[in-house]
C-alpha cells in the first residue's frame, strides 16, 4: 500500500550543459536516489557557468532560472523541481517569458557554452623558440604557475634560453650566450567554445651570460637587468584538467653590465624578443 508520505517524484532528470557541472550534479542527484537517465517523464535542466556562479535552467512552457554558487545547491534546486514535498521561499523560482528569452533546454545550439578553466592553481611548461632584435635565434624552456584570484590569475614564470643561430655567432670564435629570466604578473582567461585564450603580462629581472673559448684563455661577460613581456596563450583541453597550450610573447629586456672580459662589440645584447612556444597546462590543482 502506498502511504500518504510517499514522495511524488518524476522518474528521471535530463541534464545538459557544461560537462563537468553535469557530471558533478548527476553524481549528487544519484546519491539522493534521483535518476538522471532520460525517459518520458524526464525533467529537463541545463547547467551553465556565469562568471564564478552556476546558472540552473529548467525547460518547459516557461523557462525558469536560478543562480547558485556550487554544485550541491544546483542539485538541491533541480531536486526541488522534481519533488512536490520540497517547497519554501529559498527554492522559489523566477519565471522568464519564452517570447523574450527563446532558449530551448536540450538544444545545444540555442545556448552556446564556452569552456571555463576550473578555479585553483594552474601549472604550465613550454618549449620556446625566440627571435631576437639582433637577428639571433634562441631556444629554451619556460615553466610557470598561476593562481586564480577572482577573474584574473596571478602568475609567476621562469625561462631559460640559449642562442643557437644568428650573425653574431661568427663574430667571435666559439661564442656562447644564454639567459635566465624570472617574471611575475597576471593572466585573464576568455572561453571560446571548448578552448581558452589567456591574455597576460609580466615583469621581473633576468641575466645574460656570454662566453668565448676561442682564444688562449676563456673570456666572458654577465649582465643583469629588467624584463617585461606581454603574452597570449591558447589552451585546448585534452582530458580532464590537462590542456595543450600554444603561446606567443613579446619580450623587452634591459641590460646593465655586471662584469666582463669580452670586447664591447661581443657584449652587445638584443633588447626585443618575439617568442613562440608549445607545451601543456594542468588546470585547477
Amino acid at each position: 500500500m502506498i502511504g500518504a508520505n510517499v514522495i511524488a517524484l518524476c522518474s528521471s532528470i535530463v541534464l545538459a550543459g557544461d560537462p563537468e557541472l553535469v557530471a558533478s550534479v548527476a553524481d549528487i542527484l544519484q546519491h539522493r536516489g534521483i535518476e538522471t537517465r532520460p525517459d518520458e517523464c524526464g525533467l529537463h535542466a541545463r547547467l551553465e557557468h556565469r562568471g564564478t556562479s552556476i546558472v540552473v535552467l529548467r525547460g518547459g512552457d516557461v523557462i525558469e532560472e536560478r543562480v547558485v554558487s556550487d554544485p550541491e545547491t544546483a542539485a538541491t534546486v533541480i531536486e526541488s523541481w522534481s519533488r512536490n514535498d520540497l517547497t519554501g521561499p529559498l527554492l522559489a523560482t523566477h519565471p522568464m517569458e519564452t517570447m523574450t528569452t527563446p532558449r530551448a533546454i536540450g538544444v545545444r545550439e540555442s545556448i552556446p557554452t564556452s569552456y571555463q578553466p576550473p578555479r585553483g592553481v594552474h601549472v604550465f611548461a613550454h618549449a620556446e623558440t625566440s627571435f631576437a632584435g639582433d637577428q639571433t635565434v634562441w631556444i629554451g624552456v619556460a615553466v610557470g604557475v598561476c593562481i586564480q584570484v577572482g577573474r584574473a590569475c596571478v602568475s609567476a614564470r621562469g625561462r631559460f634560453a640559449a642562442v643557437v643561430d644568428g650573425p653574431n655567432r661568427t663574430s667571435i670564435e666559439d661564442i656562447t650566450r644564454s639567459a635566465e629570466d624570472a617574471l611575475f604578473g597576471g593572466e585573464i582567461p576568455f572561453g571560446i567554445g571548448p578552448t581558452t585564450l589567456w591574455f597576460g603580462f609580466g615583469a621581473g629581472m633576468g641575466a645574460v651570460h656570454t662566453g668565448s673559448t676561442g682564444g688562449a684563455m676563456p673570456l666572458g661577460s654577465e649582465t643583469f637587468g629588467l624584463r617585461a613581456d606581454t603574452h597570449v596563450g591558447w589552451t585546448i583541453r585534452v582530458i580532464d584538467r590537462l590542456s595543450l597550450e600554444l603561446s606567443a610573447t613579446l619580450d623587452v629586456a634591459q641590460a646593465t653590465d655586471v662584469e666582463g672580459s669580452l670586447s664591447a662589440a661581443a657584449m652587445q645584447e638584443p633588447h626585443l624578443f618575439a617568442r613562440f612556444g608549445a607545451g601543456v597546462r594542468i588546470e585547477g590543482l
